[in-house]
């Protein structure tokens, strides 16, 4: 499962990276990069692990952008309905 998660976080991190290059990532696999950044995305490649092992397709990714120390958006994608949702 290592190499799946490593594997999913760089894909994710790497298309983030792209479109928002000066912002900092954060997962379960990777440490925080960029500390100093003032964006943050913090990254939860495979929620629901053991679902997603044994063939239970019940498991997301989710994803959380931290602005300023503030929770500025949240993503998680469940079975490939995305949800969003937002909190000032």
């Amino acid at each position: 499962m290592r190499e799946t998660d490593r594997e999913c976080e760089d894909l994710i991190v790497a298309d983030l990276a792209r479109q928002f290059p000066d912002d900092s990532f954060l997962g379960k696999v990777r440490r925080l990069r960029t500390p100093q950044a003032s964006a943050v995305w913090v990254i939860d490649r495979i929620d629901g692990t053991h679902d997603f092992l044994t063939g239970i397709p019940v498991w997301c990714v989710s994803l959380g952008l931290v602005v300023g120390g503030e929770l500025a958006l949240g993503i998680s994608t469940i079975h490939l309905r995305p949800l969003f949702f937002r909190r000032k």
